[in-house]
């Protein structure tokens, strides 16, 4: 029945709107990750079809990990976390964004679990200063978590020692061979350490309540953005682009992980389908469940870039200009999400 709704949708919003183009591009920030899921099923499933849109899914440069990389990439829409779209205004440089894929960043952060026995949470762990830390590269998403989570228990950078690498891949066989004691990761990289027994959780942003603690309160993940003036000039266009997308949150409300196989990109798949699986449901909780970005959302997530010196001008950006939830309402009346 929910298939037949939205097949019945896309015909009934063909008739309502066209495109102003047919064609866009659309930049994802890395690789294939879970994140990207809706995107790659609304492809796959033909809901950006149904909405008279061709789209080109590419992904950004292997290199492109800083928030000033990322900025520099042009497309007419951008997927990425939403830090970008405040880094953007920051430097000057027109960006909006119309649709939240996330309600939070879905980064973990865990210790070898001989070293801080028993479950404990990261706020109530004080033997962390002097430890060896792995995350992402220098000024990359998972490395921006650890920062601020060391922030947040009253700690520095210096307090820790530093280990960077360009592939999640490695910091896996880093930590497992005990080189490290901390390690900050992103799915599926998390989920398959968590699956060893060797790596404790302490802070998981793939929960609203970890993720509320750590940016004191909503937080906005990865979002669509695009350029102020492709917006204006194109309403519809990313109209057509949200209800696709929106279409294919909703799919994913009852879609069971082999219903996910047969569209996600196989190198989501290729190490093991369990661990697939199991990464799969704990992301659920942070997907939004209609793309609109919560009260608070982007001033929390502008005041956490302001306390890592990212912006050093808070004051001169606007949150509520960073972020348009009109097309957002929109679909989900349309489609009664």
């Amino acid at each position: 029945m929910g298939a037949a709704v939205l097949a019945g949708s896309g015909v009934q919003a063909q008739a309502s709107r066209t495109p102003e183009i047919s064609q866009i591009d659309i930049i994802l920030d890395s690789a294939p990750q879970l994140r990207h899921i809706p995107l790659y099923l609304a492809q796959s499933l033909g809901f950006f079809e149904q909405e008279q849109l061709q789209v080109r899914l590419t992904t950004a440069p292997t290199m492109a990990h800083t928030l000033e990389q990322l900025a520099a990439l042009r497309s007419d829409v951008f997927v990425g976390s939403f830090e970008r779209v405040l880094y953007m205004h920051a430097q000057g440089l027109p960006s909006q964004a119309f649709f939240m894929l996330t309600k939070s960043p879905g980064v973990v952060l865990g210790v070898q679990s001989h070293l801080i026995p028993g479950v404990q949470q990261v706020e109530g762990v004080a033997e962390l200063k002097g430890l060896r830390w792995a995350a992402g590269p220098e000024g990359g998403l998972t490395q921006r978590i650890a920062l601020l989570s060391l922030q947040r228990l009253g700690l520095r950078s210096a307090h820790v020692q530093w280990s960077h690498h360009a592939m999640q891949a490695d910091v896996v066989r880093q930590f497992e061979a005990q080189q490290v004691d901390v390690a900050c990761l992103s799915d599926i990289a998390a989920t398959q350490l968590e699956r060893s027994g060797q790596f404790r959780v302490l802070l998981d942003t793939r929960t609203q309540r970890d993720t509320e603690w750590l940016f004191s309160g909503p937080a906005a993940g990865m979002s669509l953005s695009a350029a102020p003036a492709f917006i204006e000039r194109n309403p519809q266009t990313i109209q057509a682009t949200t209800q696709a997308v929106l279409k294919a949150l909703l799919w994913m409300r009852t879609a069971t992980p082999t219903d996910l196989t047969r569209h996600v990109p196989p190198d989501l798949l290729e190490r093991d389908a369990a661990v697939f699986f199991d990464a799969w449901a704990r992301a659920r909780e942070s997907l939004s469940s209609d793309g609109v970005f919560p009260d608070g959302a982007a001033l929390n997530m502008l005041k956490s870039l302001s306390r890592l010196q990212l912006i050093t001008d808070a004051g001169s950006v606007n949150p509520s200009q960073t972020f348009n939830n009109r097309f957002a309402i929109r679909s989900r009346q349309q489609l009664r999400a």
